[in-house]
């Protein structure tokens, strides 16, 4: 199959832009593929709201695809984000070539100005089911600003009264049962045909030995608010645990200048894959601690691959990845006393088997082999929707 891949990057490297790369590789092992990026690396401040305004229709986006499709003639279009270069104006190009369009919803962004359904630390769902959602302007839910969260609100609001999110994308792709419930009861109006779970993959890294395990537990990801580090910071105080940090983000000075004070805690920065996953497979587990609503995320499926077991929040949208208490524990969300406790319970509770377990975890759900098969099982059919109305 022909698959053209359209991935806009942001200016800060995350998850989504490590999904993209890891599945255009995976479809390369038996289709052929070519991509279309855009890039918000260049964005000034002068020229951010040039962006978000060009969300309404960027017509230099449309000329871009249009030239690509005639030049690869794609059977698929698989679009990972769209914000801000790209814009909307790429699903009317697909639909005028006749392309049917996958894509893959890594954040909340259609329904939620922020994209994370969270506000002042704290889940947020007000402006889910409304088509025009006054109250993300109202709090200044994009980047703090009024302006600018009128135009994104305006760009969003505008294309589901224009039916672009229903009616030029044949099918989304979400992470969870939970993120599939959240889009199809909100504003957006979609089928339910149009939603199917497909979990990211990762690749498989090897369990880590048990006997090389070492007394520290790790956190890996962006130092940031959402991502939960104050509330591990506290916990760590709280528990006197052994803690490592690998990543980095806004609030990296409170955890460089906590780390010089602190004995038992470690902070690495951002560090490379292979870094990572030598730290990975050596902690005694992984602890997140995130407080919204992720959707897969890669530092999750990297731990089970390595064998290494996970402590996570009990929130419905994560909370099926791992099973309490056989590859990891649960604990209260952005409770740092519950996080404390349960990294105890884990103390008392864990052995060999945590480890095995998280590993084939793994195997059983995340593997690159069964990430595949359901890819193919969705571009086979919006394939042959396309084809058959044609």
């Amino acid at each position: 199959m022909r698959v053209l891949l359209i991935h806009t990057f942001y200016k800060q490297k995350g998850g989504e832009d490590a999904v993209f790369k890891a599945e255009k590789e995976l479809l390369k092992t038996k289709h052929t593929v070519d991509e279309l990026l855009f890039d918000n690396h260049n964005l000034t401040a002068e020229s951010k709201l040039k962006q978000v305004s060009n969300l309404f229709y960027n017509s230099s986006s449309y000329i871009k695809l249009e030239e690509k499709i005639k030049m690869f003639k794609p059977e698929v279009i698989h679009l990972h984000n769209l914000f801000y270069e790209a814009s909307p104006s790429i699903l009317y190009a697909a639909q005028e070539y006749k392309v049917p369009v996958v894509i893959t919803l890594h954040n909340y962004r259609l329904i939620c100005a922020n994209a994370l359904l969270l506000r002042e630390s704290k889940i947020c769902e007000l402006c889910v089911k409304k088509t025009i959602p006054l109250d993300g302007i109202k709090n200044k839910c994009f980047q703090d600003s009024a302006l600018k969260t009128t135009l994104l609100v305006g760009a969003t609001s505008y294309h589901k009264l224009a039916g672009t999110w229903r009616n030029k994308v044949s099918r989304y792709i979400v992470f969870s049962e939970f993120q599939k419930n959240k889009v199809l009861n909100s504003s957006l109006s979609l089928d339910e045909s149009q939603v199917s779970i497909k979990p990211n993959f990762v690749e498989d890294y090897g369990q880590g030995n048990f006997d090389s395990r070492m007394n520290y537990y790790l956190f890996i990801g962006r130092l940031s608010k959402e991502k939960g580090i104050d509330v591990l910071l506290d916990a760590q105080k709280i528990g006197g645990f052994q803690l490592e940090i690998i990543g980095g983000g806004e609030l990296e000075d409170v955890v460089r200048a906590e780390a010089k004070r602190n004995s038992k805690l470690t902070f690495h920065g951002f560090q490379q894959k292979e870094f990572i996953l030598d730290k990975l497979k050596e902690a005694k587990a992984l602890v997140f601690p995130s407080i919204w609503y992720e959707g897969m995320p890669i530092t999750v499926l990297e731990s089970l691959s390595t064998g290494t077991p996970i402590i996570m929040p009990n929130m419905d949208n994560i909370r099926d990845m791992i099973e309490d208490g056989k590859n990891g524990v649960l604990f209260e969300s952005g409770n740092a006393y519950s996080l404390s406790a349960s990294i105890t319970h884990f103390e008392d509770v864990c052995n060999p088997t945590f480890y095995s377990n998280a590993h084939k975890t793994y195997q059983k759900k995340y593997s690159k082999e069964r990430n595949l098969s359901l890819l193919e099982a969705i571009y086979t059919s919006v394939s042959e929707a396309a084809e058959s109305i044609l």
